[in-house]
């Protein structure tokens, strides 16, 4: 995505009223490493607090830059760590299951037990390895190019079991929890998007 791009979705952000933080699930860079340092900084100009996962392709060129200039423009990194989010709610982050060492117990470990927690885990498999209540995905980009109402067909590795959309999850004993994957706002290899628009996902509790 150029530039300018990531400049009118940071705008649609800006625009949605009451926002207490902007979830990022990874994916910053694509074929480029150098568009971390643009990129960051477009998303700099979001007005709520940001924390951000890693995605595969943050992971494919050099981790420690992506991290260290999302980080050095305000954003909270978290790769397998957690953040207060206010007085009770915590953000958390799982590292990426293609590249990276994904460790759900040490993603938890500074969370107060029973403190509910939202994780950013960029392949949606990754909301396999834990129960909290909420887990937002990316990676799938819901297909990206798709001939709709035909099903998806070609996903990258760990999309399933949650490829696209919002999922109630039945827990052992009662209850539910919910994953969400959502469509993304870039594109990978071919810059096209067809029967899978992009979105910005809004979640009001």
């Amino acid at each position: 995505m150029p530039a300018e791009a990531i400049r009118d979705v940071v705008l649609e952000v800006n625009r949605v009223p009451g926002v207490s933080a902007v979830l990022l699930p990874g994916d910053f860079v694509g074929h480029e490493l150098e568009a971390i340092h643009w990129c960051a900084e477009e998303l700099a100009r979001i007005t709520a607090p940001t924390f951000a996962s890693l995605g595969n392709h943050d992971l494919v060129f050099d981790d420690h830059t992506v991290r260290e200039t999302l980080a050095c423009h305000g954003h909270t990194v978290l790769v397998n760590q957690s953040a207060p989010l206010d007085g009770t709610l915590w953000v958390a982050g799982l590292d990426s299951a293609v590249f990276g060492r994904p460790d759900p117990a040490g993603m938890l470990e500074t969370v107060p037990l029973g403190a509910p927690c939202v994780v950013l885990g960029h392949e949606p498999w990754l909301a396999t390895l834990h129960r909290q209540p909420l887990h937002l995905a990316g990676h799938t980009h819901h297909g990206q190019i798709r001939l709709r109402p035909l099903p998806l067909r070609y996903l990258p590795a760990y999309s399933q079991p949650y490829p696209e959309g919002t999922y109630e999850v039945p827990l052992p004993g009662g209850g539910s929890r919910w994953v969400h994957t959502g469509a993304g706002v870039g594109s990978t290899t071919l810059p096209l998007r067809i029967g899978a628009p992009p979105e910005i996902v809004v979640i009001d509790t």
